[in-house]
């Protein structure tokens, strides 16, 4: 678990008394291993450490925190870092929109950079500079990293066959053909959900998982096919007799040559990294990666990333338009897709529709609006946290939106 100050037990209180059923080691913090259901952690992890502490679960049920209307949010703008008059797309007065649009909305981060130039920085409701927040989901975009960075190092294809690497799927009908890009495009038909007790599964438990449809005709969006892609390079590390850790791959390739720094990284019980949500990052550090991205691949004229394939990342499929390879795009998308697409109703906005919104941005996404935009056209790199993801993303009511955020920080005029 996670350590930490602990209070102590007040009185006997049925919500001690609560607690205490769960923290079965009586150590004052329950991990997943301690309850029946990982979503319980989700609903009560207010710091996104994966653990709760006695005073997160106090705070769960403290009608203060539940009747989010009426917590004080007062704002007051950051100052510029350089003048903006001279730039396209935004000004000050729609930077300072959408900063406190984010800032009402449980913001605690808030990035704009123009070509590689911080413009504007804002820490409100308690964050910081040199705080790091979980990604959620929004870790998810450095697996098209990890997949560019081995393809360019040749030992990985976007279209071969899983199962030439997963051989437990070589004789089964289904599983044999789904390809690595469509593990990554969440269209590999795998049932995407965790059939543990954990919300993310390890990875022996994900390469498990079921098929519920054919490869490349659904969109289904959930952890499993990023873990099934973790044991893939895993075993292609090791292979080439190098350090069987994704992550330390990732490390070495991407982040270290851009100078890109990890507060942590969530791993599993056996000790691998989890890559569909694991990341805790600063919003200058998540910046860096999204500056990578809109410079398609080159960091101070060293290739990094190969730009041809980092742009096939940015091509939607036939069942979801607007989702790429770990990126979500701004491309329309039919009114059947969107109702049966659960991500696209509750998690990411319709862009399309959007004038103001450049058809070519780009972004990560994580539970309770932690967001990272890359738009090429503009030069822009904007970077999005808020306080705990799993306390903002069950908050009832009026969320965070992508559309209203983007209208206000894109309307120059």
């Amino acid at each position: 678990g996670i350590t930490g100050s602990v209070a102590p037990a007040q009185g006997g209180s049925r919500l001690s008394r609560r607690f205490e059923q769960f923290d079965c080691n009586g150590d004052g913090v329950v991990t997943a291993d301690e309850v029946p259901r990982g979503s319980l952690i989700d609903r009560f992890d207010g710091n996104s450490d994966g653990s709760v502490s006695r005073e997160e679960f106090r705070e769960s049920f403290d009608p203060r925190r539940r009747d989010r209307s009426s917590v004080d949010r007062s704002w007051t703008p950051a100052t510029f870092k350089r003048p903006v008059d001279d730039l396209d797309g935004i000004s000050e007065a729609s930077i300072l929109a959408a900063a406190e649009y984010s800032a009402r909305h449980d913001g605690v981060s808030f990035l704009v950079m123009h070509d590689g130039d911080l413009v504007y920085e804002d820490y409100p409701n308690g964050g910081g500079r040199d705080r790091s927040h979980a990604l959620a989901s929004g870790t998810k975009s450095f697996n098209a990293a990890l997949a560019c960075a081995a393809i360019a190092d040749g030992w990985l294809r976007w279209d071969e066959p899983v199962s030439d690497t997963l051989t437990e799927w070589r004789d089964d009908p289904v599983k044999s053909s789904i390809t690595v890009r469509q593990l990554l495009n969440l269209t590999s038909g795998l049932d995407p959900k965790s059939r543990t007790r954990r919300k993310v599964p390890d990875y022996a438990s994900a390469i498990g998982n079921p098929v519920r449809s054919p490869p490349g005709t659904s969109f289904d969006y959930g952890p499993v096919p990023f873990q099934c892609f973790g044991e893939l390079i895993k075993r292609k590390l090791a292979a080439a007799g190098r350090p069987a850790d994704p992550l330390a791959y990732l490390k070495r390739r991407v982040l270290d040559p851009i100078g890109m720094t990890v507060d942590r990284w969530r791993r599993d019980q056996d000790g691998n990294p989890h890559l569909p949500s694991g990341a805790f990052l600063t919003a200058g550090q998540w910046a860096k990666f999204g500056e990578l991205i809109r410079r398609e691949g080159n960091w101070d004229g060293r290739v990094v990333l190969p730009a041809d394939e980092l742009r096939t990342c940015f091509e939607g499929t036939g069942v979801n338009p607007a989702y790429g390879t770990t990126f979500w795009l701004n491309r329309p998308i039919s009114p059947d897709s969107r109702r049966q697409i659960r991500a696209l109703r509750f998690a990411v906005d319709d862009l399309s529709n959007i004038p103001v919104v450049p058809a070519d941005v780009r972004f990560a996404a994580g539970a309770g609006g932690q967001r990272m935009y890359v738009i090429p056209s503009l030069k822009l790199t904007v970077v999005r946290q808020a306080e705990g993801a799993a306390r903002s993303a069950s908050s009832r009511g009026d969320r965070f939106a992508d559309g209203e955020f983007l209208k206000r920080l894109l309307a120059a005029d």
